[in-house]
């Protein structure tokens, strides 16, 4: 089979889901479950209580965080040290690198329109990384 198979494939999938994908499913799985659980839009008080005492600051639907790096290198490495927390929680926020050493990483959940519990559980975990 080839590639084009496997677009028929996944076309058919989102069918099946009236267009409805959830980030907390298994991509890497090939296979996409029914969004069966609830990952309900938190209320923004409630954001703004879970990011005091952190860098982190709430900008409409979303949680950021910039962050500023000694040198280039330093910024790519750590960009990677999100993307496998990002990978492993199978939860992908926008990581945006400017000028020579400086990361933004945005969280959201998108199929919600706004942040959720895992999008603050991952910014919990990337502040661990620091």
């Amino acid at each position: 089979m080839g590639d084009a198979d496997d677009l028929v494939a996944e076309a058919q999938c989102e069918t099946d889901l009236r267009g409805v994908w959830h980030e907390a499913d298994d991509a890497h799985a090939g296979i996409v479950e029914p969004y069966t659980r609830p990952m309900a839009k938190l209320d923004s008080d409630f954001v703004r209580s879970e990011l005091e005492s952190t860098a982190w600051t709430q900008e409409g639907e979303t949680i950021i965080l910039d962050q500023q790096f000694s040198d280039f290198e330093e910024a790519i490495q750590y960009v990677n040290r999100v993307a496998g927390l990002a990978e492993v929680a199978n939860h992908h926020p926008d990581i945006l690198v400017h000028e020579w050493n400086k990361v933004r990483v945005t969280c959201w959940t998108h199929s919600e329109g706004g942040v959720t519990d895992a999008d603050i559980k991952l910014a919990r975990q990337i502040d661990e990384l620091a």
